[in-house]
């Protein structure tokens, strides 16, 4: 990629939308720095970070990647975020209100620096991508895309989905249960009822049914989750919802880590009526990541 001529279209399709590139640094999630580097063709932006600038200015990523060469010209009606402007911190005070929450809570629950929201607020500093990731994986209803971009929903729900024949995320005729259970689990292919495109779901996810009440109001019995199994628990986002699979149990919890035993971990129900479980790491026999929670209506 000739970061020259990259530099030039990116900074003439800017300055045809009409954001800058502070908005668009903030879009990404990306340091001001960087981005001002790409612009002055200093630095590539890469395999990783072109598609996303492609995406936040809602341009074919194969265009921006090969310079016009390739792929989709866009055209003048190009998209751009709801709010102009609006930062992470601002997008995520509007979830708080919606759900209620305060600083105190949301720092505890993701772990986050305290005062940190307060100095995001006040421009001191940004929220950075380790914290925006804290936040995802503890409130998985937020939809990332939204987060970080602006662009789309704020939360991944859906009204009604008819099943297709093919293509998208497959949907299993299997329960998570948000309790206990000693079934099995088995994405076999025999085992999908159809298939679902959903914007930010993974084509490589399952997507299966919660029953039970123990992760209400988050889960709702009766609501479709999207998972991906997860093979190395170094890998583990601590305060994240996973489904996890034991000889005995099929469970829906928050996995926190157990500070007295580094060799197990601590299940907790998001209903007070149930009480904390611990688990040893050697009695997991799978363990799938929540990505979506879809409070949605599927159509047969």
């Amino acid at each position: 990629m000739e970061k020259e001529k990259f530099s030039e279209i990116l900074k003439s399709h800017l300055k045809k939308i009409g954001i800058t590139q502070r908005e668009l640094a903030e879009q990404l999630n990306m340091a001001k720095s960087q981005l001002s580097n790409i612009f002055v063709a200093r630095e590539r932006a890469g395999a990783k970070n072109a598609p996303r600038i492609a995406q936040a200015l809602g341009i074919d990523p194969l265009w921006l990647m090969t310079q016009g060469e390739q792929g989709t010209p866009p055209t003048a009606k190009v998209v751009t975020p709801a709010i102009t402007g609006e930062r992470i911190i601002d997008r995520l005070d509007r979830y708080m209100d919606v759900h209620g929450l305060t600083d105190s809570e949301v720092t505890k629950e993701c772990g986050l620096s305290i005062g940190l929201l307060n100095q995001a607020r006040s421009g001191k500093c940004d929220i950075g991508k380790k914290a925006v990731e804290k936040i995802l994986a503890r409130y998985t209803d937020i939809n990332r895309v939204w987060l970080i971009t602006g662009e789309g929903d704020m939360l991944t729900t859906t009204d009604v989905v008819t099943l297709q024949p093919s293509g998208g995320t497959a949907v299993y005729n299997i329960d998570a249960t948000c309790g206990e259970a000693s079934r099995p689990i088995d994405f076999a292919s025999e085992r999908i009822i159809g298939y679902v495109n959903l914007p930010n779901v993974s084509k490589d996810a399952y997507i299966i049914r919660a029953n039970g009440d123990s992760m209400q109001q988050v889960i709702k019995d009766g609501d479709w989750i999207a998972v991906r199994e997860v093979k190395n628990y170094d890998d583990i986002y601590w305060g994240q919802i996973y489904l996890v699979i034991t000889p005995e149990y099929r469970l829906l919890k928050y996995v926190r880590k157990n500070k007295e035993d580094d060799n197990a971990i601590l299940l907790r129900s998001e209903n007070p009526n149930f009480d904390d479980m611990v688990l040893a790491k050697s009695k997991i026999v799978h363990l799938y990541v929540v990505e979506n929670i879809l409070s949605l209506k599927i159509q047969f």
